[in-house]
């Protein structure tokens, strides 16, 4: 399970895709948009449940 980690209108948030990393980033570039001014993606990395959030939590 890949976590795909972003930051959109300044609220982190949390994807979780059963899929690479590399398909992951292209499954949230379709989702997202890959050059929103609002949008980024802040890390991309392995996830072993949904409620792993890598350390990363909402502010």
């Amino acid at each position: 399970m890949t976590r795909v980690t972003f930051k959109t209108y300044g609220e982190i948030k949390h994807m979780f895709i059963e899929e690479t990393e590399v398909e992951a980033v292209e499954t949230w570039g379709n989702l997202w948009g890959r050059n929103s001014l609002h949008t980024e993606i802040i890390h991309v990395g392995n996830a072993t449940s949904t409620s792993d959030f890598g350390g990363f939590v909402k502010q």
